[in-house]
């Protein structure tokens, strides 16, 4: 480590990989409060695709709510069947319903058939749904413009494969650091699959996931993928379809740019950080 410490062997190792760094000491001190360090791909990434970020975290996100709201009824109610009723049935249909009239009888509804239990009553409304159902309850929700992201899902899966590769917390932090660059790069090369390797990073993740899913469409029909393929994804998305997917997969070919209209091509990644 050269004399470096550990934190300084961290940022020596973000520098030599081209990670970006920022960081904070408390007030004037020497001691570190923030950190964060960032892979240049994924910089680039997240100012092509800069709509959505997807943040593992689970309070107050809809899970943890259930979680919350059906410890409290448990134990109000000592049954734990009644509590998961009440969460599977009356609950989950508030909460999913779209309609704001809907929602709004369904809400007298349920203060009506739980009146006997004010204390649950109490901490429903003042814990989650009067400063919170704006942000979790579908009627809200349903109008906000998320490119169909409404779970963090995939970052969770993410985290856990991370977390698995790595099988413990205790290493050293540039140990850590080694360890999880790897893994980072590790996904960046899988998800350069073969068969996508010249259109990723060139065309948007919407068309990808779509060219995904006619791959799976056309492993689904393969004994008759000419007849019952139908064009459809090639004549109005202007992407490859299931039957030119399907020869594609099946003599690893990759494809091409010219295989997807330009609708579809018009992005940039940058990779230069603009000056202030």
């Amino acid at each position: 480590m050269q004399g470096r410490n550990t934190v300084e062997e961290v940022l020596c190792l973000s520098v030599e990989r081209g990670y970006m760094i920022f960081y904070r000491n408390c007030d004037d001190s020497n001691v570190l409060s923030d950190i964060v360090i960032a892979h240049h791909t994924s910089i680039g990434m997240i100012r092509t695709w800069s709509y959505v970020l997807i943040m593992d975290i689970t309070y107050k996100t809809n899970k943890h709510i259930d979680h919350n709201v059906l410890a409290k009824l448990t134990e109000q109610v000592e049954d734990e069947e009644v509590a998961t009723q009440f969460i599977n049935g009356t609950w989950h249909t508030l909460i999913n319903e779209i309609d704001e009239a809907e929602y709004r009888r369904k809400l007298e509804l349920l203060k009506m058939k739980w009146q006997r239990r004010p204390d649950f009553l109490y901490y429903l409304f003042n814990t989650w749904l009067n400063p919170l159902a704006h942000k979790f309850c579908r009627v809200w929700t349903f109008e906000v413009l998320h490119f169909e992201v409404e779970t963090t899902n995939h970052v969770e899966n993410e985290h856990s494969v991370l977390k698995l590769w790595l099988s413990t917390c205790h290493s050293d932090l540039d140990t850590l650091f080694l360890n999880v660059d790897y893994v980072i790069q590790k996904n960046f090369n899988a998800k350069s699959n073969a068969m996508l390797k010249n259109i990723s990073n060139h065309i948007s993740h919407w068309a990808l996931k779509k060219i995904w899913l006619e791959i799976k469409r056309a492993r689904e029909i393969v004994d008759d993928a000419q007849n019952k393929c139908g064009y459809y994804l090639r004549k109005s998305h202007g992407l490859p379809c299931a039957c030119k997917l399907l020869g594609q997969y099946e003599h690893f070919l990759p494809l091409q740019l010219e295989d997807v209209s330009v609708f579809w091509r018009t992005l940039e990644i940058r990779m230069d950080v603009p000056s202030a």
